[in-house]
């Protein structure tokens, strides 16, 4: 559960990450994230500039991940419970995912290919050949990537979006609903990922 719980974050953390070379589009899309070819985890993606949800399942319940980077926090609920936790993000310490580390600048583009009828720019991510490689396909449409594939000492990882809709995304599916109570968040939970602060 913890790992599954590491990965929705970290996926939510790279989206962000990514939105913030550019001005993306608001969309939704299924998301589908393998690890060497097994699936790891499947949910739903709602996406606008500066913030990301995303919801999926850890076994068998239920869970909803907000990222927030403009206001700087992440937001988790827990549908079933009508409880929320909610952490202060620093956006300088986003944890060890290289997308959530990059800049415009350590991109480079070789190519362009055609991903599910979206024309995109594939883009290889410049870094020390010992942390692995990083390549995604940016959407020109999108201003996103919509597939990503990192090779490292464990693996291939791959993420990708599936069934796209470009539609406004409503500002309440980034916030909490009414009705939750605030628990604290567990010690456990505030050091999955660098940058995860407890909220004052």
């Amino acid at each position: 559960m913890r790992a599954a719980f590491r990965l929705i974050l970290a996926l939510a953390l790279s989206l962000c990450a990514a939105a913030a070379l550019a001005q993306p589009a608001s969309f939704t899309a299924d998301v589908v994230h393998t690890a060497n070819g097994a699936p790891t985890l499947s949910g739903k993606a709602w996406i606008a500039p500066g913030k990301v949800r995303v919801e999926s399942s850890i076994q068998g319940v239920p869970q909803v991940l907000i990222t927030d980077t403009p206001g700087r926090r992440v937001i988790m609920l827990q549908p079933q419970l009508k409880l929320y936790m909610e952490t202060k993000l620093d956006p300088a310490q986003a944890g060890a995912d290289p997308m959530a580390q990059a800049d415009a600048a350590q991109w480079q583009t070789v190519g362009r290919e055609t991903i599910d009828g979206w024309e995109c720019e594939k883009r290889v991510l410049k870094q020390d050949p010992a942390k692995g490689e990083m390549t995604a396909w940016f959407a020109d449409k999108l201003g996103l990537p919509i597939r990503s594939v990192a090779k490292g000492p464990q693996g291939t990882a791959t993420m990708e979006f599936r069934n796209i809709k470009v539609q406004p995304v409503e500002a309440s599916r980034f916030a909490v609903p009414a009705g939750y109570q605030k628990m604290d968040l567990p010690p456990a939970v505030q050091g999955m990922i660098p940058g995860m602060k407890p909220a004052q």
